[in-house]
């Protein structure tokens, strides 16, 4: 069958990001429109958007001040994910750069004090391992510096009376604390009395100064609940065998909303706390909720929904009247929504006799066993959902059927699943990529000898072992961004991310044996199959170094491997132009080593 255009599929457009302006009006959004991410901005009913930012540099946060039309963006060059932070007025004028003093530093925006004199934010610029806490006032040219920190410190929601903040120190990828941080006698005290280490995500601070967030304190699966101050602890009754992902307040009205990750899916649950019951569950299109936010007057809540046949936009949603309104209507590039694919949920054993998921994506009018991509996430703490994924619907169209599962360490299964692949039990996950495999193979669905293997970053790293220690299973593999040797990438990956990452992976001086164990450029010998590997350039995440040693170390015997450096790109591939230059590679690649016509 002819290749499908990739253009046309990297041509389809989101919105994302969502943030309600002062008076409950407009919404600001994110949107690659334009090819790569700006702001816009929307009227809450809908209607013609207008451009907010331009420039070649991707915004990556857009937040509106509570009392002016004027919004805090964020934005990186090249993918660099050094956050510069900017004062930007509503209608795209007046410019006002807020850290360009410190370009080599990463900013992480804060929130806005409660009369929007003022910014908070995270900036390394001290030390390039520790996230220090800042201060910006707006009529002044300067930034104050807080708090210095040996840690990873973040601002994430200010007190009602101004007078505070709450701050989440990381201590992994989901295990943190929180503190109140005053501005009169500055210092961080702990929010509760023993705070606990665990799971502090989403949060925020209502208008009463109590502390929202989903948590996993005393239980395995995440629920949402609040914090007061005075140590009061409120559990709201979500569905005890889901996570929770989001929670916000609206206004004053008592109502709590929250959405559920259930089995990969959003719902969205309004909470009335003065009756003590859920007061509306709308009924969604299947799909992903991301960028929860709540009007000031409490009447809607915003939010992206990303879907298999829906690209992410914004919706809205008022609980009283049952409305259920999509804002944005992102291009498709003119291709049929029935075309895109809906994926099926699978369940499937693994080694230990865990019963396993994943989202099985088989391509239409498809030849009865046709060639398989396995994609595999990265995180590792992320899972494969049904939200919208152009590029499969790439692969589908071009007679692939794709697999993605969710392996042992992947996240929406409660924190012990989460935990399952920590340290010394790494290759437990890699194991589970066979099982998947055998699956595959004894479905009938897919052909058993043309499956492939894909993935970025951490997913980079499990196509590398997979391709190493299950030589006979696979028939080629491409990554992108992967990881090729645990100890160089703890090494040279930004000072700012490495002691959150040697939590996850283990310490590269006590457990160096061991990474070295696990690290594929160990085992190149035994890979077989034909490799594609993209990088990026200015990955600060996965230094480059990375590909360089793998596409070396194969060459060095022989090993057919292809390799695309994108001088241009951080941690994965963002511009239009380099979109298609990779995935078509990927597609031709893969036709031409499984000889698919």
């Amino acid at each position: 069958m002819p290749s499908p255009d990739v253009r046309r599929y990297v041509q389809i457009r989101s919105a994302s990001d969502p943030s309600l302006s002062p008076d409950d009006r407009r919404l600001a959004f994110l949107t690659n429109i334009t090819g790569i991410n700006q702001v816009w901005t929307v009227p809450v009913e809908g209607g013609w958007p207008d451009q907010v930012t331009w420039g070649e540099s991707r915004a990556t946060l857009a937040s509106y001040s509570p009392v002016t039309t004027e919004l805090i963006v964020a934005s990186d060059i090249g993918g660099n994910e050094r956050e510069q932070l900017r004062l930007v007025q509503e209608n795209g004028d007046g410019e006002r750069p807020l850290t360009t003093d410190a370009p080599e530093a990463i900013h992480l925006f804060g929130g806005w004090s409660p009369d929007g004199q003022h910014v908070a934010f995270s900036a390394n610029r001290r030390n390039p391992a520790f996230l220090d806490l800042y201060l910006r006032r707006l009529d002044s040219d300067e930034n104050s510096l807080l708090l210095e920190t040996n840690g990873w410190f973040v601002p994430v929601g200010w007190l009602p009376d101004g007078e505070g903040l709450i701050v989440r120190e990381a201590l992994g990828s989901l295990r943190s604390r929180l503190y109140v941080f005053s501005l009169r006698k500055p210092g961080l005290q702990p929010l509760l009395p023993e705070m606990p280490a665990a799971l502090y995500a989403d949060v925020r601070v209502d208008r009463t100064g109590r502390v929202l967030c989903v948590t996993d304190v005393e239980s395995d699966i995440a629920y949402p609940a609040a914090i007061g101050l005075d140590g009061s602890w409120t559990r709201y009754p979500s569905d005890a065998d889901w996570e929770a992902e989001h929670v916000v307040a609206l206004g004053t009205t008592g109502l709590v909303a929250w959405t559920t990750n259930r089995d990969g899916a959003s719902e969205l649950i309004v909470f009335d706390e003065r009756r003590g019951e859920v007061v509306a569950h709308p009924s969604l299109p299947v799909g992903v909720i991301s960028g929860l936010q709540a009007s000031r007057d409490g009447r809607l809540l915003a939010f992206a929904l990303s879907g298999p046949r829906h690209p992410s936009d914004i919706w809205t949603f008022e609980p009283a009247t049952g409305r259920l309104r999509q804002v944005t209507q992102s291009f498709r590039a003119g291709i049929p929504r029935e075309r895109f694919v809906e994926p099926r949920l699978v369940r499937f054993p693994t080694f230990d006799g865990r019963l396993l998921t994943g989202w099985l994506y088989l391509p239409p009018g498809a030849r009865m066993r046709p060639p398989c991509i396995v994609d595999v996430h990265g995180g590792p703490e992320a899972q494969a959902r049904p939200d919208f994924r152009w590029l499969y619907q790439y692969y589908l169209a071009a007679g692939y059927a794709v697999f993605a599962p969710n392996v042992r360490g992947s996240t929406g299964y409660g924190r012990a699943f989460t935990h399952l692949d920590d340290g010394r039990k790494r290759m437990d996950a890699v194991r589970d990529l066979e099982y998947a495999n055998r699956w595959l193979r004894a479905s009938g669905r897919v052909d058993p000898e043309r499956i492939a293997i894909t993935g970025g970053s951490y997913g980079g790293f499990m196509v590398l072992a997979a391709l190493a220690t299950q030589p006979d299973r696979w028939a080629a593999g491409a990554e992108t961004v992967g990881i090729a040797n645990f100890l160089t990438f703890l090494e040279q990956t930004g000072p700012w991310r490495r002691a959150l990452r040697i939590a996850e992976y283990g310490d590269p001086v006590a457990d160096r044996d061991f990474l070295s164990s696990i690290s594929p450029i160990n085992h190149v010998d035994a890979i077989r199959a034909p490799l594609l590997v993209l990088h990026g350039a200015n990955d600060p995440r996965v230094p480059v170094g990375e590909a360089e040693q793998i596409v070396a170390a194969l060459r060095a015997r022989g090993h057919p491997v292809e390799y695309l450096r994108f001088e241009d790109e951080g941690h994965g591939i963002a511009k239009l132009e380099n979109k298609v230059v990779a995935y078509q590679a990927v597609v031709d690649f893969l036709n031409r080593v499984l000889s698919v016509p």
